[in-house]
């Protein structure tokens, strides 16, 4: 009698933990967004995205950058080269910094003497703010829901008109289910965004009040931006949830490793086609 007690003592236990290891497993489940980016010129660029508990691997034509925005780490990944560099966030910012001081003496040798000390402080002002998020100025973000519904990957989206100081500026597709709290912090992103210079008039509008607001209420699917030269479109056209192997996130195994000096000045060569991801 008692045997029997035990045993089903212990099978209760067992199937708790082989429950417990399911639920925390399937709540783990990151996201892969695959989509596409359109220049103003009219080039299309794959682009994919690998997410979760806070590590982004970000897919593009010719590189790849993995951010995790807990840590601060950052991996760069030139896929022509078959180069990698490791390092951190503030290391990155750094490095950019030494060398565009570097640079000062050899510019302040073409600027006529009387206008060197000014034109020192404010470039010294410029390496200050490299890498870090843009602050937001007097400009005035409006953010209007055109009650225009539309589904996309299967969510249900909400679209929205962004105007700056009366002029529009972006449309934007926002899926109010769609949720990655837990797996991805726009606040972290915006970091290595302003870090890696990628597309830094994005950052100073989607970190301004109105727009961070809006992201609180869903994850965006497409964004129409209208600029002076031209419109950029993004969009996802494949969302997974799935359990993401950890070695996405990790260095790739036929790419050497190089330091941030050789990384900075190996040669970029555009890639002659991009890959599909298909």
């Amino acid at each position: 009698m008692r045997y029997c007690l035990f045993f089903r003592k212990m099978m209760w236990l067992v199937s708790f933990v082989v429950l417990f290891l399911f639920l925390n497993k399937t709540a783990m489940a990151g996201w892969i967004l695959t989509g596409t980016y359109i220049d103003s010129e009219g080039r299309t660029m794959p682009q994919r995205f690998f997410i979760e508990n806070n590590k982004v691997k970000y897919e593009m034509h010719d590189f790849i950058y993995i951010f995790d925005l807990n840590a601060k780490s950052l991996i760069l990944i030139n896929i022509d080269k078959l180069t990698y560099c490791k390092t951190t966030l503030d290391a990155y910012i750094s490095f950019k910094r030494s060398m565009m001081t570097q640079r000062l003496g050899e510019l302040l040798k073409s600027v006529p003497e009387n206008e060197r000390n000014q034109w020192k402080e404010e470039y010294t002002r410029q390496i200050s703010r490299e890498g870090t998020i843009p602050a937001q100025s007097g400009d005035s973000v409006t953010i209007n829901d055109t009650k225009t519904d539309f589904k996309m990957v299967t969510y249900d989206t909400d679209k929205y008109a962004v105007s700056v100081n009366g002029l529009r500026v972006e449309e934007v597709w926002i899926a109010p289910a769609l949720k990655m709290d837990s797996d991805f912090n726009w606040a972290g992103y915006f970091e290595f965004m302003a870090a890696l210079s990628l597309r830094e008039g994005d950052v100073k509008l989607m970190t301004s009040k109105p727009y961070k607001e809006l992201l609180s209420a869903g994850f965006p699917l497409r964004r129409i931006m209208y600029t002076s030269v031209g419109n950029n479109e993004w969009q996802v056209n494949l969302l997974e949830e799935k359990n993401i192997p950890d070695y996405e996130f990790y260095t790739p195994a036929l790419c050497k490793s190089v330091n941030l000096q050789q990384w900075f000045t190996q040669p970029v060569q555009k890639a002659a086609a991009y890959d599909d991801y298909e």
